[in-house]
Formats: structure tokens, C-alpha cells, sequence
């Protein structure tokens, strides 16, 4: 009877320090994490001026193409993880703020040039990034890996990281012939463009609808106070997020909540229409090419 109580304290005993263990690790992580994300705040800056966001652009550029070349430049014999996945996972890391930097502005700033040069940086940024995933070069190291004795003593999490970075990579065409593989970039690249002219149309929508302050019910008075009035003295009600999400959760007029809901619904569909249409249209080529029955069959591929 001692014995088995000695033993089911032991256990006890045991299984509480199993879990105070575990309590720790998990704390610890999340410590780590909170330090990670409070770093990454700190680099962004939303003050940049026009020569500092374009000289940072080509910064990023040149900083990815140089992590890249190494990377490729690699002899099949020297690939490990840390000189191939770990330091993409490192330079992406490290982009995640130094990308926002440069095109955030595109979507908030007030002036023109500002958004413009934003725009274009989101552009040169997104165009490259195609061409990355299109690095045979690249892929072949991040290959070499996938394929040899040192990934499988990976943990699961990191080989799973590199497995779907394997897939990535061939489903954006490198198991193509060379011909078709340029065709697929090409693709990519105008889905890219287009998608950025898409959202920059959204963002250079100026189209507004008025309302008088009886529509408004709801609303603080703070909130109207600071509307610009417009003919018969109703209020203009800019089309942005700011502006129509309080009106959308806060205003008591069913007509006003479904007016403003459906013009904000319609923005720029003079123009964004035609590139939805032609966006759609490039997906299904790029699926059909890479096999797939359609766009939704490669979407639901890695689902």
C-alpha cells in the first residue's frame, strides 16, 4: 500500500513538473514573440520622403537579388538549412517592414506624388518577387535540400516550411519547358500590375454622396461636426474606410446605412471591372498551363 502511494506521488509529482515545464516553454515563446513583434513596430516608418522611399526601394531590390545569387551560387555539396531556407525565412522577415515602409503610403498619404512614387515601388517590389519565384536556380539548392539526409532530421514544423516551399516554387511553372515558363512569369507579372492598378483606382476614387443631417441620425455629433457641407446644405460623405464604417455601424437610418453601403460597393466599377475580367482571364491561363482544370482546382490544391 506505501509503495503504491509512493508511486502515484511519484506520478503526481512527475506530471506537475511535466506541466510547469510546458507552462515555461509556452510562456517563454510567447515572450519571444512579443520582443519579435515589437522590433518589427519599431522599424516602420511612415515619414519617408520621396528620395528616401525611392533609394529604399532599390535598397530592398538589390538586398534580395544579393540573398538570392548566394544562395544560388551554393555547390550542391555545401547546402545546409541555415545558407539556404533559413536565410530566405530571415530576409523575408526582414522585409515585412522595410516593404511596408516604402508602399503603405501608396493606400494613406494625402499628397499625389507620394502615392504615385509608393505605387511604383509596390510595383518594382511585386515584379521582382515574381521573378524570384522563378529562380530555377535557386529552387535547385532549396531542392538539393528537400532531397537530402539533413532535412529529415529537421523538426516538423521546419520541414514543413520547406516542403511547401518546394511546392511553391513548381507550381509557379519551373517543372515547365523553358518557353513556358516565360510565358507563366509574363502572366504573373501582368496579374501583379493589374492587381496594384486595381487598388489604386480604389484609392483615387473621389466619388461622394450627401446627405442632410437628419440621415445622419446615429452619428456623434463630432463625427457630422467635421463632414464638409455640400449644395442644400447636406453633408459629403467621402467613400473611405474612415468615413463609412462609422456611418455603416453607427447610423440609425436604414436608407442612409444601404446607400452609402452600395455606392461604396460600386467604386471605380467604370474601370475595375474590366481588370477583374482580365485578371480572371490570366488566372485560368496559368492553370490550365500548370495542369490544373481551372484556377479554383490550383487554389484548393494546398488546401
Amino acid at each position: 500500500m506505501a509503495n503504491d502511494k509512493q508511486k502515484n506521488a511519484l506520478a503526481v509529482a512527475t506530471c506537475a513538473a511535466a506541466l510547469a515545464g510546458l507552462a515555461m516553454w509556452a510562456r517563454s515563446k510567447k515572450q519571444q514573440r512579443t520582443r519579435l513583434l515589437r522590433k518589427q513596430l519599431t522599424h516602420l516608418h511612415f515619414d519617408l520622403s520621396i528620395a528616401e522611399i525611392e533609394a529604399e526601394t532599390e535598397r530592398i531590390l538589390a538586398q534580395m537579388k544579393r540573398v538570392d545569387d548566394e544562395i544560388a551560387a551554393l555547390p550542391s555539396s555545401a547546402v545546409t538549412f541555415e545558407n539556404t531556407v533559413q536565410k530566405l525565412i530571415n530576409l523575408d522577415h526582414e522585409m515585412l517592414s522595410r516593404v511596408t515602409n516604402v508602399t503603405f503610403l501608396g493606400q494613406v498619404a494625402t499628397d499625389k506624388e507620394t502615392r504615385d512614387v509608393c505605387t511604383k515601388a509596390d510595383e518594382a517590389i511585386d515584379d521582382f518577387a515574381v521573378q524570384r519565384s522563378m529562380r530555377a536556380d535557386v529552387y535547385k539548392a532549396v531542392h538539393t535540400l528537400y532531397k537530402s539526409a539533413s532535412y529529415q532530421k529537421l523538426n516538423p514544423v521546419t520541414k514543413r516550411y520547406v516542403h511547401r516551399l518546394v511546392q511553391d516554387f513548381e507550381r509557379n511553372g519551373l517543372q515547365l519547358p523553358d518557353e513556358k515558363q516565360k510565358e507563366v512569369q509574363a502572366w504573373k507579372q501582368k496579374l501583379s500590375k493589374l492587381g496594384i492598378q486595381f487598388q489604386q483606382n480604389l484609392s483615387e476614387e473621389t466619388i461622394e454622396v450627401e446627405f442632410s443631417h437628419d440621415e445622419l441620425k446615429g452619428l456623434s455629433e463630432d463625427f457630422i461636426a467635421a463632414l464638409e457641407k455640400g449644395n442644400n446644405d447636406k453633408y459629403k460623405i467621402v467613400l473611405s474606410y474612415p468615413t463609412v464604417f462609422p456611418i455603416l455601424n453607427t447610423c440609425t437610418v436604414e436608407s442612409t446605412r444601404k446607400a452609402v453601403e452600395y455606392a461604396f460597393n460600386r467604386r471605380c466599377i467604370s474601370t475595375n471591372v474590366a481588370i477583374l475580367e482580365e485578371m480572371l482571364d490570366i488566372r485560368h491561363k496559368i492553370a490550365l498551363t500548370l495542369g490544373y482544370e481551372n484556377h479554383a482546382a490550383y487554389v484548393l490544391e494546398q488546401r
